[in-house]
């Protein structure tokens, strides 16, 4: 899984094909590893593109995994 992400006022938009379809679950952690906020998302195509909205949550440093049937991918983001 190759994750593309743009961070636009707390709206992460992502991006990615994978060999894998299926349900998509976002989660966001703080660097603690504490899980701040979680999303589902049903999607039977291997392209996946959505906007993902953080708005509830404090600017910082965090920690966003995305998980494709046993793929994960994750990445740093800063939520200003």
């Amino acid at each position: 899984t190759r994750l593309y992400s743009c961070l636009h006022c707390c709206v992460e938009l992502l991006c990615f094909n994978s060999d894998n379809t299926g349900d998509v679950d976002v989660l966001l952690y703080d660097l603690l590893g504490r899980k701040v906020a979680a999303k589902s998302f049903s999607d039977d195509a291997n392209a996946f593109d959505e906007e993902v909205s953080f708005g509830s949550v404090s600017a910082g440093l965090y920690i966003l995994r995305v998980r494709r049937g046993n793929k994960i991918s994750s990445q740093k983001i800063t939520i200003e």
